[in-house]
């Protein structure tokens, strides 16, 4: 079912059902349809199609038939026979018209259960009544529970024998998660669950859970998590499970023994609750385990922790234990991966291991700086779906999206940007990548590289620089496709190609120069760092220069370390120093949590001393871009630490780095890193912080106008007075505010259409539209979606054109691309992807992630005296 679509047509009263196989590289499937028309594509055309055991006469080239048939590639057309099938009538039907058959079929079932009733109550049938009596839990002292027999079925691995659940909450009054928990606390009283009931039950808790009022620990939710874990387990879902055990645990000071043992027998039926030698041994054997084998050794591995005394099958093996973990932690949850390491760092005989620990902490810090939570493996099903249609909702985005790619196929289809359309399409591919449509990402990322990879020049070679774009954006692609995080350097593979990219010669038309201007302005290729298209020709600036240029390619973090001491003291001029720390914080974690620190920890006094530089205007600017460069990033630095004291003193700066401000500095500034900042702050629980910033920038910026007053008061400047208003509709608009965020959106909109429409004296240049346009869809992507998605698509029916005037035309239109992939950027937005509410709990999840780790540390260094 899922490799089909259909679509329903009319004409003269006669009704058509159209079924449609989604291409793919395995065989048809066979349809035993009486009096069906069987099609099959020509030529491998994805929209063109020919009846089976015909042929197409005189035989044309595909790319005649293709513009004589099928030109359009949002049209389905089949060729229709008539009479003795020598002529042939085209039959269209449009693309989007399609829809998945499962819709259908999900339309049946939810709408018309009732017809279905009798047929499921047809094969039911049931087992004799009977409890399993192996491995027993001890039987609580005095008078035992009353329960109920329930009838036993086939279940999932991972399901309890005994069909049992916890006894419910009162209705009364919520019972409150103690300070400290005991075994008691997690072997509660239960009541006997027949198998058919454990979903029902499973959603009235998840239900329940969600309508309590307070944040993610709020005590009155802690106390649901081991019985939705528990739940999950009966029902076979194993990681769900697992998601919900260490949430129940992640509160509590320490894991209780009951609690281990359950998550333990929830991941493995066959544990013993003795842990023993094979145990241990089997699974370390196995040198490649699955997601679920490598969580599994991690619940062995707490539940060893917590035997009176800890087996010493289990201390002999520590050495191995902590390599394995260490190998396979990458495919596990952050809190799985912590609470495994913390029992270790506890289990041998002595002081704690602090070391060993401070270097997990280091990479899960790093783990979230780059990733974030990953979504599947930290938060469950029933929160990242909260409060929406989850399927129907990534299947309209789906949709929308590719009719996005057809208007800005006709939006930029001018001569002079014929370029761009293997890097839209590579764009869009990556977008549907990420929204799980592979067929359509593939078939997009084909035609690209077909025009990208086609030979060129005399030789008959493809264009260097296409050719490595090519292959970088591919590569980003199939990790999409594999459902990898969207994080990281490209791979030494591609990137060894680089310095082969260009034929020697220097100036700005280079292709080195062309594929590092894209690696700078592409957050697909380069979603982490922002590259320096100069940086070949700024080392022959000065010895400065060249030493931060190669900085960023020092990978190991000892070497690296010293190097960036070396360079704060050898350099202790104001100018030289603050050049020295933007680069050098922006590095820092990959050496460590204590050295990124220690750096940000200087920053307000290379701020004080870049402020005393006097210079020529122009260096200023760049003095001061530098400036905001280093507070915002050493602001997210302090925040991802958990420094609160660095937070606040350097927080306060930034208000007052911006006030300080005036005029087209001030709005400059506030479009540089309000996006950052907010983004930032609101993932690390820094609420207040992010409401006052907020409430004091659109203060600031307004300054007690109305909007049209300030329009007509600002003149030129009007474009980044209105950038930086909807950089902070943006973070109202994550935070609920859309009555506040709307009048800027709306503003934004009107200036867009109105642009096309002035005269020359009056029309905005091309760069401030397209960075309008880049904040509006940017901001769009945090709002409702089906408002979202309406918008961009009136952007692109009505933008104006945009001018390919750079020194990159030659292979990219930088203007309209920067706009394309904000557009993409907003439609795999967490929003989009996840909904509102699930988003916020995915940044609060964070946040308690974030906090009992550095509380662990702390904890642990001040036992052991450091």
């Amino acid at each position: 079912m899922t490799r089909l679509s259909f679509a329903v047509a009319r004409e003269n009263g006669q009704t058509t059902i159209v079924l449609k196989t989604r291409p793919s590289k395995l065989s048809p499937p066979v349809l035993p349809l009486e009096k069906a028309h069987g099609f099959k594509a020509y030529w491998k055309l994805p929209n063109l199609f020919l009846p089976v055991g015909r042929r197409l006469m005189p035989t044309l080239r595909r790319d005649a038939v293709r513009k004589l048939l099928a030109d359009d590639p949002a049209q389905v057309v089949w060729l229709m026979p008539q009479g003795d099938g020598a002529r042939f009538t085209p039959e269209v039907l449009p693309d989007d018209a399609f829809r998945p058959l499962e819709d259908w079929i999900d339309y049946v079932i939810d709408h018309e259960h009732q017809p279905l009733q009798s047929w499921v109550q047809a094969t039911h049938f049931d087992f004799d009544h009977f409890v399993c009596k192996e491995e027993q839990p001890d039987k609580p002292k005095g008078p035992p529970p009353e329960k109920r027999k329930g009838k036993r079925g086939d279940r999932d691995e991972g399901a309890d024998e005994e069909f049992e659940l916890p006894a419910p909450a009162s209705k009364g009054g919520k019972k409150k998660a103690s300070a400290v928990a005991d075994d008691a606390a997690f072997a509660v009283p239960v009541e006997a669950i027949r198998p058919s009931e454990v979903k029902v039950k499973l959603r009235e808790l998840e239900k329940e859970f969600l309508a309590l009022q307070g944040p993610l620990d709020a005590p009155e939710r802690q106390a649901l998590w081991p019985q939705l874990a528990r739940l999950h387990a009966l029902d076979g879902g194993v990681s769900e499970a697992a998601i919900c055990w260490t949430n129940a645990f992640w509160e509590l000071p320490e894991v209780p023994a009951e609690g281990a043992w359950a998550w333990l027998r929830s991941e493995d039926r066959g544990a013993h609750k003795a842990p023993t030698a094979e145990e241990f041994d089997a699974a370390l054997a196995d040198r490649s385990p699955s997601p679920h084998e490598a969580r599994a050794f991690a619940a062995r591995i707490v539940h060893a922790c917590r035997q009176e005394p800890v087996p010493a099958s289990f201390l002999n093996r520590l050495p191995r234990v902590r390599e394995y973990l260490e190998r396979h932690e990458g495919v596990l949850g952050v809190r799985v991966v912590w609470l495994a390491w913390v029992h270790l760092a506890r289990a041998g005989h002595g002081q704690a291991d602090v070391l060993g620990l401070a270097r997990v902490r280091d990479r899960l810090l790093q783990r979230l700086l780059t990733e974030g939570l990953n979504k599947e493996r930290d938060l469950p099903h029933f929160l990242r779906t909260a409060g929406e249609q989850n399927s129907e909702r990534i299947r309209l985005v789906r949709d929308r999206a590719m009719k996005v790619h057809r208007l800005v196929e006709k939006w930029h289809a001018g001569e002079d940007v014929k370029v761009n359309k293997p890097y839209v399409d590579l764009m869009f591919a990556f977008g549907m990548a990420k929204l799980g449509e592979v067929t359509t990402a593939r078939d997009l990322m084909k035609a690209a590289r077909d025009r990208l990879i086609e030979p060129a020049g005399p030789k008959g070679a493809p264009d260097r620089a296409h050719e490595f774009l090519c292959r970088a954006f591919e590569w980003r692609i199939e990790n999409a496709l594999q459902g990898k995080p969207h994080t990281g350097p490209l791979p030494p593979e591609i990137m060894d190609r680089l310095e082969s990219v260009d034929d020697g010669r220097v100036n700005t038309a280079s292709k080195r120069y062309v594929v590092d201007r894209m690696r700078q302005q592409s957050w697909i290729l380069e979603p982490h760092e922002k590259l320096d298209p100069y940086a070949p020709w700024k080392k022959h600036v000065n010895e400065l220069q060249k030493t931060l240029s190669d900085l960023g390619n020092q990978k190991d973090p000892s070497r690296l370390e010293d190097s960036i001491k070396k360079l704060i003291r050898s350099h202790p001029s104001a100018g030289d120093r603050l050049l020295v720390f933007a680069e050098a914080v922006q590095l820092a974690p990959r050496v460590g949590e204590d050295f990124a620190v220690a750096l940000v920890r200087q920053v307000p006094a290379v701020l004080d001393s870049a402020g005393t530089i006097t210079s020529t205007p122009e260096f200023l600017a760049g003095m001061r871009e530098k400036q905001t460069q280093l507070l915002e990033r050493s602001l997210f630095l302090a925040g991802h630490y958990d420094r609160t004291e660095l937070v606040q003193t350097l927080f306060a700066r930034f208000l007052a780095y911006v006030q300080a401000r005036s005029g087209q500095e001030m709005y400059d500034t506030i479009n540089k890193i309000a996006r950052e900042c907010l983004r930032s702050l609101r993932k690390l629980g820094l609420k207040d912080e992010i409401s006052r910033f907020l409430t004091q920038m659109t203060d600031l910026v307004v300054q007690g106008k109305t909007l049209p007053v300030l329009r007509n008061t600002s003149g030129a400047a009007w474009p980044d007075v209105l950038g930086a208003l909807v950089h902070l509709a943006e973070g109202w608009l994550f935070f609920g505010g859309y009555d506040k965020a709307k009048p800027f959106l709306d503003e934004a909109r009107t200036t867009l259409f109105e642009n096309a429409k002035a005269g020359k004296d009056r029309a905005l240049k091309a760069d401030k539209v397209t960075k309008l346009a880049q904040t509006y869809v940017t901001a769009l992507g945090q709002g409702p979606v089906d408002e979202a998605l309406n918008r961009i698509e009136e952007l692109f029916q009505r933008l104006e054109k945009l001018p390919n005037t750079y020194t990159t035309a030659t292979h990219f239109s930088r203007l309209h691309l920067n706009v394309i992939e904000d557009v993409v950027r907003s439609l795999v937005s967490d929003n989009i992807a996840l909904g509102d509410q699930a988003r916020r709990w995915l940044d609060d999840d964070e946040y308690l992630v974030r906090r009992r780790i550095h509380a662990d540390m702390k904890k642990i260094l001040a036992q052991s005296g450091l």
